[in-house]
């Protein structure tokens, strides 16, 4: 992603399309790709079926940022219930992504008799 700070400065323009100051030198393009900025991009576990017992939440953070990125709060809910936030430390370059184990989360089986 670095390639992507490779703009030319000389031009006189000093903001992107939404009015944020260009840095030196500025992202290619329109818009000015913020140094820091990250995301969860998608739910690695669990997938499918969850068999009772406790399963591992996992998720993919990634780095949309111009910045390698060494620390997050991710806050995350189950069943719209908000769960302890987690802070994640280490190390995150720009464009990449890693999977994060948020927390664990306990499942029953029920069975149904009549």
């Amino acid at each position: 992603m670095t390639s992507l700070k490779a703009g030319d400065p000389g031009t006189g323009i000093t903001t992107d399309i939404f009015g944020v100051t260009r840095l030196n030198p500025p992202t290619i393009g329109a818009y000015e790709l913020p140094a820091y900025d990250a995301g969860i991009t998608g739910i690695v576990s669990p997938g499918g079926s969850v068999c009772s017992g406790t399963t591992n939440i996992t998720v993919t953070l990634s780095n949309f940022g111009t910045n390698t990125i060494t620390s997050d709060t991710l806050r995350w809910s189950l069943n719209g219930v908000t769960q302890p936030f987690y802070p994640w430390t280490g190390s995150l370059a720009p464009g990449a992504s890693i999977n994060v184990t948020v927390g664990t989360w306990s499942s029953f089986r029920v069975q149904y008799t009549q």
